[in-house]
């Protein structure tokens, strides 16, 4: 049996331009490098549950004979790599030292967790500069990804990113080697280890919901899984994230 033409929704820092690349090298255009968004002038990384009316049916439309899945990463991992992301983190230059670096993550982890829960108060305190602003679609929690889909009939196909070559081998329907590559890494100055025991409690609350489904799709020790399988909402906060 032939295997459907992929759709890869790119998530930031979960290994998303890895996956275009070697696909690109395969002939398969995905992600930033899919007609799709330029077409409609969309940007790859916004959510779809983001989207207008009539791009959700644009959206709906391409997607309707598509394989469509998501690569979902450990919030811990994840918001470090965003930390050492020159667009999730555009004062990089300036966190050299670790109390810097806490600092600056608990800045962006607080307006993540007002922005879900009040978005004007959120709004307010950026620009009175008390909060640092959330960079455009970087920092976004994974569920607000999945949230489109939870009140779709289409299926999502969702990749742990420990599994990634597997997953994605799955997909597609022959084996593939994903590097997870990060032309950043080099200049990596914190680790896991780096994060306080406060911005530990911070991203459990912010990202509740994406640690507890990151969790359930490891248990189940399956490469991909389909999003229909899985109960995604835990919290409402998501919905602010549309405004």
């Amino acid at each position: 049996m032939k295997s459907q033409t992929p759709f890869f929704i790119h998530i930031s820092k979960n290994a998303g331009t890895s996956v275009e690349e070697v696909f690109k090298s395969k002939g398969i255009l995905l992600g930033r490098y899919d007609p799709f968004y330029k077409k409609h002038n969309l940007h790859w990384h916004t959510p779809p549950s983001a989207f207008t009316k009539c791009q959700k049916d644009l959206f709906q439309k391409e997607i309707s004979s598509k394989t469509t899945f998501i690569i979902h990463r450990s919030p811990f991992q994840r918001v470090l790599s965003e930390m050492n992301c020159k667009w999730g983190n555009p004062q990089k230059k300036n966190q050299g030292s670790r109390r810097k670096f806490n600092n600056n993550l608990r800045q962006y982890l607080i307006s993540v967790f007002l922005r879900r829960l009040h978005n004007k108060l959120y709004t307010l305190l950026v620009q009175l500069n008390f909060l640092n602003p959330v960079p455009r679609d970087h920092w976004i929690p994974q569920s607000h990804y999945l949230k489109y889909f939870s009140a779709e009939s289409h299926k999502i196909k969702v990749v742990p990113f420990e599994f990634l070559s597997q997953g994605v081998s799955e997909i597609i329907g022959r084996q593939l080697t994903v590097p997870k590559i990060n032309e950043q890494a080099s200049s990596f100055k914190h680790d896991s280890s780096s994060i306080s025991n406060l911005n530990k409690a911070l991203i459990i609350l912010a990202y509740t919901d994406d640690l507890i489904n990151h969790k359930r799709l490891l248990k189940k020790e399956q490469a991909c899984v389909c999003s229909g399988l899985i109960t995604w909402k835990n919290f409402s906060f998501n919905s602010k994230w549309d405004r």
